[in-house]
């Protein structure tokens, strides 16, 4: 496999891994405060879960989901659906996490407030971290430099908010298990595509993702964990902004690819280092 350092060369890579039985980490660029993209989906769960073990929400909850809930250029499969009516928060939070769906997410920021989950993040210490939208909707002709984004974080705080995620000092331990069940029905996830499937026992993660159509870039991000079959622990944050050809977008795959490869070699660099 080419070096992983070679190709973060010939693009903007951001990271911060850390294999938490050793210790060992790798980071470049982990403090650059970047657009999250859906990735900020992972502190809206959190916050949410964080009102569920307070007995604010209770997760078969129904939650109005409304037509204003789908934005112009919105992801998932809830903009097809037939909508003024309700559904349990726990599928919502499912399909948000899952398929990323942006109308299920907009219903859940609408019902909890935005202030809510920037008041969590605040509170847990995480200075860097903001949902800046009140509602997640990409227009077209995105620009990264001058379009508003959804959020803003960086690699080190996403990663360390797993890793006291998965550590049990964020939730109890019914709703970190069940914030770790759902980060791991992920469906689309680079970061994961070339993993060594045989080492995996388990693997979640949040992805996020956007086309800045001014340059043509593809932002990829992912932020999760992955057990390995031996128990060794990871988290990882991947942030990536990656060249494009504009005439393909959607079906361009040559950032994906380079985006995995790069996902892999970080795995076995941490897998790899001894106690």
């Amino acid at each position: 496999m080419q070096d992983w350092q070679a190709l973060v060369e010939k693009s903007e890579f951001y990271m911060y891994c850390k294999n938490l039985t050793t210790g060992a980490a790798i980071a470049r660029n982990e403090t650059a405060r970047l657009e999250t993209a859906s990735v900020i989906k992972l502190p809206i769960l959190l916050a949410v879960l964080d009102k569920v073990q307070r007995r604010e929400l209770s997760l078969r909850q129904s939650v109005h989901v409304r037509r204003a809930d789908v934005g112009k250029h919105g992801s998932g499969v809830m903009k097809y659906f037939y909508l003024h009516q309700s559904f349990e928060l726990y599928n919502l939070l499912v399909l948000m996490t899952s398929v990323s769906d942006n109308v299920a997410t907009n219903a859940i920021i609408r019902l909890i407030g935005r202030n809510t989950v920037n008041q969590f993040m605040q509170s847990l210490g995480f200075s860097q971290t903001e949902l800046t939208a009140e509602k997640l909707d990409f227009p077209a002709g995105f620009s990264l430099e001058s379009s508003p984004g959804v959020g803003l974080t960086t690699p080190k705080e996403m990663a360390t908010l797993v890793e006291r995620l998965m550590n049990g000092e964020l939730l109890d331990q019914a709703n970190t298990k069940i914030a770790m069940k759902l980060l791991q029905q992920v469906q689309a996830s680079s970061f994961q595509s070339r993993l060594p499937r045989r080492k995996i026992k388990k693997f979640g993660s949040k992805t996020g993702g956007l086309f800045d159509d001014t340059k043509p870039l593809k932002v990829m991000n992912d932020a999760g964990y992955i057990i390995d079959a031996d128990g060794n622990r990871y988290v990882f944050t991947l942030f990536s902004t990656l060249p494009i050809d504009r005439r393909y977008r959607q079906l361009d795959l040559d950032a994906d690819i380079t985006f995995s490869k790069v996902a892999a070699r970080l795995f076995h660099d941490l897998s790899s280092v001894e106690k």
